[in-house]
């Protein structure tokens, strides 16, 4: 269900009764880079007395632009607009970006969609924004058009985190190198993945270490293959320390991808339910071992270690 202050099309979005303060962008992770940008937009709009808007789209952009070339979405639309609203922004415009914004003007869609439908008489957008046709949009074309057409246009600087500056382009390296730990200190929160448990071949319970085996429920980016601490969230909201493999199960010859999750010290049954994992930090990488017993002691091994960072 849509939350009332999500607006997922500009029909549905009733004519502007006054100037608001407005954030564009795509929001991808919606990291802390994102945040602060959202967190100025609000404060300029509780300044000016006037509303705060934010405009992004519930696709990536590239997926019509160069669908060959799109990266892996970090965050669902769902999940992107319960934390953007979570910042206090006041209306969440989520468009799906399509052949018509491709092809519209850059200066088009600052007239007619920014300022006439929205009503912005602030603009504030990451040093990073393009739009239009061509992406011949740009904070410097915002810049420009400022002067004329009445409005006043805000850059918001990088945020950076011990030194690494925060982009979706960063946090989606590190987490295509596995470095669960550093993107989850970009986005600001660890980074999550969602599956529906569905019945694998049972093998863990074998070996004294049972799995949840999770089917996708998206298409959020899958950090690389390893073996990861975690926290699974349970349909009710249950939290349990867990540990999660990545990947095809070398030692027994796995050819199927994987995405199996041990939770540590838990009984009951998973299958059917939808869990929420969030990446900690990982452990190491998938390897094949000897046989069942070595990779026995190695899982072991890798419990431990899981429980020593999540529960200290």
């Amino acid at each position: 269900m849509t939350p009332q202050n999500v607006i997922e099309s500009l029909e549905e979005l009733p004519p502007p009764k006054g100037p608001v303060v407005l954030t564009v962008g795509t929001f991808d992770g919606v990291h802390l880079g994102h945040r602060a940008l959202l967190e100025r937009t609000i404060g300029l709009a509780r300044e000016q007395g006037v509303p705060s808007m934010a405009l992004t789209f519930r696709n990536h952009p590239r997926s019509v632009i160069t669908p060959d070339d799109c990266p892996p979405l970090l965050t669902t639309w769902e999940e992107k607009q319960r934390l953007m609203l979570e910042t206090g922004i006041g209306l969440l415009v989520g468009l799906w970006f399509d052949e018509t914004l491709r092809r519209q003007e850059p200066e088009e869609f600052v007239r007619g969609t920014l300022l006439g439908r929205l009503g912005a008489r602030t603009v504030v957008s990451g040093p990073n924004f393009h739009f239009g046709l061509g992406g011949r949009g740009n904070p410097r074309l915002l810049e420009q058009l400022a002067a004329g057409e009445g409005f006043r246009f805000l850059c918001q600087e990088p945020v950076a985190v011990d030194g690494v500056t925060v982009s979706s382009t960063r946090i989606r390296g590190a987490l295509g190198e596995g470095e669960v730990a550093l993107a989850a200190k970009l986005l600001g929160r660890p980074h999550r993945l969602a599956g529906k448990v569905v019945r694998g071949d049972r093998l863990g319970r074998t070996i004294g270490f049972p799995t949840a085996n999770l089917a996708p429920v998206d298409e959020v980016l899958v950090p690389a293959d390893g073996v990861y601490a975690v926290r699974v969230r349970l349909p009710g909201g249950e939290e349990h320390p867990g540990m999660m493999n990545l990947g095809v199960r070398p030692t027994v010859d796995g050819r199927e991808h994987r995405r199996e999750v041990h939770l540590l010290g838990f009984q009951g049954e998973l299958e059917g339910d939808t869990l929420e994992v969030f990446f900690i930090d990982r452990l190491r990488g998938e390897r094949r071992f000897a046989g069942l017993a070595e990779l026995q002691e190695q899982l072991s091994r890798d419990r431990d270690a899981a429980a020593r960072l999540l529960l200290g």
